[in-house]
């Protein structure tokens, strides 16, 4: 599943792979069995949850809040 999401996010978002994994390493290890099963069938993420994947996403360096990255204020 792991793969699957990284594929997603490098071709969908542009990422790299390494960007893409650590995203979903991050989120992986927070989440719970239970918690990523709905995920699995396809059902979109809640607002909390892409606010926590954007979080994630600033944390690995990815996106225009992270840190190093220009800013466009």
């Amino acid at each position: 599943m792991r793969n699957r999401w990284v594929d997603t996010y490098v071709s969908e978002l542009g990422l790299s792979e390494s960007e893409a994994g650590c995203i979903v390493d991050r989120w992986f290890a927070e989440l719970s069995d239970d918690e990523l099963k709905p995920l699995t069938t396809g059902d979109e993420l809640n607002d909390e949850q892409l606010q926590r994947f954007g979080e994630l996403a600033v944390a690995c360096g990815v996106g225009p809040d992270a840190p190093g990255e220009a800013s466009s204020t």
